[in-house]
């Protein structure tokens, strides 16, 4: 049964996080089927979430990896033996800091989240 697990489903992130890169190497270990995971950002400072099944599983920066294994339940497991039924990918959205004039706009990649009329000098 171990041998026999469904293909592992990869599934969009669809707020917080934008949509990482997802690599999944298949292999056996000799009795059941294994899965290499690695999770990337687009550039090697992106901080980067592995989210299983809407919860995340594991953060980094960089470069996420976890190996699956495939149970004699046909389902696919984390080696703590944690269920994974849905995957996902994510860089986290970057806030960044944006000074004009007399305002400070904290903004996110999609929208402005606030703003504080304080002066700064620097």
């Amino acid at each position: 049964p171990c041998m026999s697990c469904p293909q592992l489903a990869v599934v969009p992130l669809l707020t917080g996080y934008r949509n990482g890169f997802i690599t999944l190497l298949t292999s056996t270990n000799g009795r059941c089927k294994t899965i290499e995971l690695t999770c990337e950002g687009s550039s090697p400072d992106d901080q980067l979430a592995l989210v299983i099944s809407g919860t995340v599983f594991e953060q980094g920066v960089g470069s996420l990896e976890t190996n699956l294994t495939c149970n004699d339940m046909m389902t696919w497991t984390t080696p703590s033996g944690y269920a994974v039924p849905l995957v996902s990918c994510g860089i986290r959205i970057g806030m960044y800091r944006v000074y004009s004039g007399n305002y400070v706009l904290i903004i996110d990649d999609y929208h402005i989240c606030s703003y504080d009329s304080v002066v700064y000098h620097w």
